[in-house]
């Protein structure tokens, strides 16, 4: 007697025609969510020049609350500042913050819009060793400002994979699931300090002309690769999302008597986690996000850290019965 015949079974883990639902998605029910967490955004000038090394700055990190509604799979969401700083306000000063964002799929393309606001930082551990006298450990700048608007276009290969149930809001998945993605960016960054320089007096040198610079931007455009991971057990579901690559950058600097732009290649990172408990009719999550930018232009080296820690809950109200038509 022969041993019966085995079929291997066929990995479906890369599999991009596979159409199977991996997932629930709750498209026709209003959904909203609120959160608290905190925010920040950490800069760094890196002076090639005179010795002096690299400069710090950050806001006083808010605690913020968040808002928003989905339906139809469109997402609005707002977030803003708590009355509540993480550090002493006499030595880091007060920082304002606010959030506007908008997302949207057309078919597998997952599109979101977001204009981020942070206004009032602080210079950390300020010293100019023979050169000046500071009273002060850290020099608070409430007019220091940073804006960043950005379109970001996520397309993931597999069918499988859906982007909002990544999210784990307006859809939940049933299984785990991997997908490769690309990672569109389209958006810009703007620094400034109104009616001042964005360095300190001291920081600042005649033969290096953007050491005096009031403003200072970017903006890129790309496409970079990445891979995300769902895993989902029960009532768990925890995944992350990481990519990083290069992106084309136009950047320019601005002082009170000359404005230069240039032409040149920066990088950008695309990391994401979201850890929850999933229900049909709520949902509760914790989620971070993290990215960074660079401006190198002549000697000056700009960094931006920025990371955003939330812990969130939603609500799926009942899908109203559609009529049927005659």
């Amino acid at each position: 007697m022969f041993p019966p015949e085995l079929k291997a079974q066929e990995s479906k883990l890369f599999d991009f025609k596979d159409s199977s639902i991996h997932y629930n998605l709750y498209k026709r029910r209003w959904i909203i969510d609120i959160g608290t967490g905190f925010n920040s955004t950490h800069l760094s000038y890196n002076l090639k020049y005179d010795g002096h090394g690299k400069v710090n700055m950050i806001p006083n990190t808010p605690f913020v609350f968040q808002a928003g509604v989905h339906y139809l799979g469109v997402r609005l969401g707002l977030t803003f500042k708590l009355p509540v700083n993480t550090l002493n306000p006499k030595l880091y000063g007060k920082s304002n913050y606010l959030n506007l964002d908008l997302g949207f799929a057309i078919k597998r393309i997952n599109f979101a819009v977001d204009i981020n606001y942070f206004k009032g930082f602080a210079y950390l551990n300020q010293q100019a060793a023979d050169t000046v006298d500071l009273t002060e450990k850290h020099g608070i700048h409430p007019d220091y400002t940073t804006a960043t608007v950005g379109l970001h276009v996520r397309y993931f290969f597999r069918k499988g994979f859906h982007y909002k149930a990544f999210q784990g809001k307006v859809a939940d998945y049933k299984r785990s699931s991997l997908s490769p993605y690309i990672y569109g960016y389209l958006g810009g960054i703007g620094i400034s300090n109104e009616k001042n320089y964005l360095l300190s007096d001291f920081q600042r040198t005649v033969s290096e002309d953007n050491s005096n610079m009031n403003r200072l931007g970017s903006f890129e455009l790309g496409a970079i690769p990445g891979l995300a991971y769902v895993y989902k057990k029960d009532w768990f579901q925890g995944g992350i999302l990481a990519g990083f690559g290069p992106l084309l950058q136009v950047k320019s600097y601005k002082t009170p008597d000359n404005s230069r732009g240039f032409l040149g290649l920066s990088t950008r990172t695309d990391l994401m986690l979201v850890l929850g408990v999933q229900k049909t009719k709520w949902f509760l999550n914790l989620s971070g996000e993290f990215q960074f930018r660079r401006i190198n232009i002549k000697n000056i080296n700009f960094q931006q850290y920025y990371f955003d820690v939330r812990l969130s809950g939603g609500y799926r109200f009942k899908e109203k019965a559609r009529k049927k038509k005659k």
